[in-house]
């Protein structure tokens, strides 16, 4: 158990699927493996509120299936002007069991 973080699932399972849910006070937090790094994400696009976690990834890019609003996974900066950022959270493996914090990053966190 990692404190004040939630438990996602185990690493293996995470590879496997590509992407695991966490819920944490009224919202959720897509976890993605994808290029041998984790990343995780706010789970709604702030555009129209779609799921991420059913986003197409390409390279750092994730892009919302619903109207291609697109998002860094590392940083959560979105590629349009118009639409805002998505936050991000800190991951953390321990013994193959992923955890996330369920505090969102800076966007200027996320970067460093």
């Amino acid at each position: 158990m990692v404190d004040g973080f939630l438990r996602v699932g185990t690493l293996q399972r995470l590879k496997a699927r590509g992407c695991l849910v966490a819920a944490s006070e009224g919202h959720s937090i897509a976890v993605f493996y994808h290029s041998g790094k984790i990343h995780a994400v706010h789970n709604r696009c702030p555009h129209v509120g779609y799921p991420l976690e059913t986003g197409t990834i390409d390279g750092d890019i994730i892009t919302c299936i619903w109207h291609q609003a697109s998002f860094e996974l590392s940083t959560g900066s979105s590629q349009d002007p118009e639409i805002a950022d998505i936050p991000t959270f800190q991951v953390t493996v321990v013994d193959d069991e992923v955890w996330v914090d369920p505090t969102p990053c800076l966007l200027s966190d996320a970067s460093e």
